[in-house]
């Protein structure tokens, strides 16, 4: 049921956001094992995250007229920092909440604007472009508390 492109209407894209929840949390087709099961024991660091907010504030910036939001947010921490607001994750592996490097209680829900930064601007826009593009996924460096190195975590 993938598109590659968002919907144009909102509140399709929102319904679309909501299925990807709803089949993420049934049975994957892999021996048996759920979905639930493969992202909590994967050693790599996951994260479920809700951008239902962010889709509306984009729209608003499309209705605007902005056409790339890369050239948008470049040079305007405080928007990246206000999108990144809107970011709630919904759940994270113990792989997630270690390289976080805060209690899961803590991981879990919006996301702090505090934790943008000069050095985090370009994986936030990426992920952001992600979203605003339509794709399925992206591969962005990332380097938390928890962590020695970047780790290469799909968005």
């Amino acid at each position: 049921m993938w598109t590659d492109a968002p919907p144009v209407d909102v509140a399709a894209w929102r319904r679309f956001l909501d299925l990807v929840g709803q089949e993420q949390r049934g049975d994957a087709d892999v021996g048996g094992v759920t979905f639930r099961e493969l992202f909590d024991q994967s050693p790599a660091p996951t994260m479920s995250q809700d951008y239902s907010l962010v889709v509306g504030w984009m729209d608003e910036l499309r209705t605007d007229g902005v056409d790339d939001l890369r050239v948008y947010l470049d040079g305007r921490p405080d928007l990246l920092a206000l999108a990144v607001s809107q970011i709630r994750i919904t759940a994270a592996n113990p792989a997630g909440i270690a390289i976080i490097g805060k209690p899961a209680q803590e991981v879990i829900g919006y996301i702090d604007p505090a934790i943008v930064n000069r050095g985090s601007h370009v994986s936030w826009t990426r992920q952001l472009e992600t979203v605003w593009n339509g794709e399925r996924s992206a591969v962005v460096e990332f380097v938390g508390p928890g962590s020695m190195e970047a780790s290469s975590m799909p968005g």
